[in-house]
């Protein structure tokens, strides 16, 4: 049996990029890019959770590439 109760309020979990999000997608312009620096192993989750991240600002989309010269992981707006 569960107990019904009211006037409790709805929580939401926060789909948007935070205002001081450490990642600076919101002041990014087309063709910008930031890099981040990292290992290969690393680099390849990092590159998922922030295509992910990106894809909840409307209209934006990014592109990551590794580079084993840097060591890092750069990532460039693409829309």
């Amino acid at each position: 049996m569960y107990k019904i109760e009211k006037g409790i309020p709805i929580t939401h979990k926060h789909r948007g990029i935070r205002k001081d999000s450490k990642y600076p997608f919101r002041e990014m312009e087309i063709e910008d890019s930031f890099f981040i620096k990292c290992n290969k192993d690393k680099a390849k989750t990092l590159a998922s959770s922030i295509i992910i991240m990106s894809k909840r600002i409307p209209g934006m989309k990014v592109t990551t590439h590794f580079s084993p010269e840097e060591n890092g992981l750069r990532i460039w707006r693409i829309n």
